[in-house]
């Protein structure tokens, strides 16, 4: 009986065409309107080395060849004057350098764009110092060798990031998909409702069958778990394999994320469905709008919005199963032990098994006068 019921019920889900859109057809449209709108974004946020050339550059001596060569901020070539202006007339440098003496520079530069204002700021930078250097080095000789080994030691201003590639529009995507696992919180809500009832004939006559409501809501809760699952596993592949939006490394921790995530959304339905006694589209209307408030708190509409909860109200990230998904995805994406995100999943598991339990004890305790 109960895998009769479940062929059934999940044969009736396949031929929602409203559940389709909802579910899959628009987090597809949504996903792909986002790779269109941030993929450029994506090489702003890469940083490339500027490209100068350097005439002259024996008159500066070894110190300002060693600062250049350091800093990791410039591509450098080495050649003479007249070539370094053919080469910025074309183009193909953002500005050349010409060296008077140790501490006296000239820079030439065809705009003033953000490159060329990093290479005037590190001649400032350098002339301060070595001027700062000489100074000491004049008052106090003693010290020349301690100055000389601080205006030595290699300073880098471009650090690696361990892990990842730094993307920061990322959380869109994680966000959506786990809007997806959260929508399934309406495939819940009315598997409670088809055997509520007072809230349709059809539920009229479940009731009065001789099958057990639990067991035919059981059938019915778990061919919509397996359907959401299957629909976000399609959403997530898409993002993942054919938008190539970076998860990670495992796709076995994905599939437990976004069964989790899935698990936790159908409670939730469950439970609401359960608890609230008004009809069937006012308990549609406030989980779609619980379900977009908790995305938002995630970072879909606005990616600082997680940021600015985890700042002001921690516990408010624990709560919103979104928020876990979303983290879940992001511990995979940026750190190098699971500690985090076995966390989430755990907090998603737990909030899974409090929902259905308080649907469990809400439905088996509904007593109708008459049918």
């Amino acid at each position: 009986m109960f895998f009769d019921i479940f062929k059934c019920r999940f044969k009736s889900l396949l031929r929602e065409k409203s559940g389709f859109f909802w579910t899959l057809a628009f987090p597809l449209i949504l996903s792909t309107l986002f790779f269109l709108a941030f993929s450029n974004l994506n090489k702003i946020d890469k940083f490339e080395k500027i490209k100068i050339a350097v005439a002259d550059i024996q008159k500066a001596g070894d110190g300002f060849n060693a600062a250049l060569r350091n800093s990791g901020l410039f591509e450098v070539s080495q050649m003479d004057l007249e070539q370094a202006k053919k080469l910025l007339s074309e183009g193909d440098i953002n500005g050349y350098i010409k060296c008077k003496s140790a501490n006296d520079f000239e820079l030439f530069v065809q705009k003033s764009d953000f490159e060329e204002s990093i290479i005037k700021m590190f001649l400032d930078s350098y002339r301060s110092s070595y001027s700062s250097a000489e100074k000491i080095i004049a008052s106090n000789p003693a010290s020349a060798k301690d100055v000389i080994n601080l205006l030595s030691e290699e300073k880098t201003y471009i650090n690696e990031m361990p892990s990842g590639n730094g993307n920061s529009t990322v959380i869109y995507f994680y966000s959506l998909i786990a809007m997806v696992c959260m929508l399934s919180s309406t495939y819940g809500c009315s598997e409670v409702i088809k055997i509520q009832a007072d809230q349709s004939t059809c539920a009229a006559r479940i009731n009065v069958s001789p099958s057990h409501k639990l067991k035919v809501f059981m059938a019915s809760i778990s061919a919509a778990f397996i359907f959401e699952f299957f629909v976000t596993l399609i959403v997530t592949a898409y993002i993942k394999f054919v938008l190539r939006i970076d998860f990670g490394t495992s796709m076995a921790f994905i599939l437990l994320l976004c069964a989790a995530g899935c698990f936790a959304g159908i409670s939730l339905g469950a439970m609401i469905g359960a608890l609230v006694k008004k009809p069937e589209q006012v308990k549609i209307g406030a989980l779609v709008s619980v379900t977009m408030f908790f995305s938002f708190l995630s970072g879909l509409m606005y990616e600082n919005m997680k940021y600015i909860i985890q700042k002001n109200a921690p516990a408010l990230a624990f709560i919103n199963p979104v928020s876990l998904v979303c983290d879940g995805f992001y511990s995979l994406y940026y750190y190098d032990t699971f500690d985090r995100y076995f966390l989430n999943v755990s907090i998603l598991a737990a909030m899974g098994i409090l929902f259905s339990a308080v649907t469990y004890f809400v439905l088996r305790r509904q007593k109708y006068a008459s049918i």
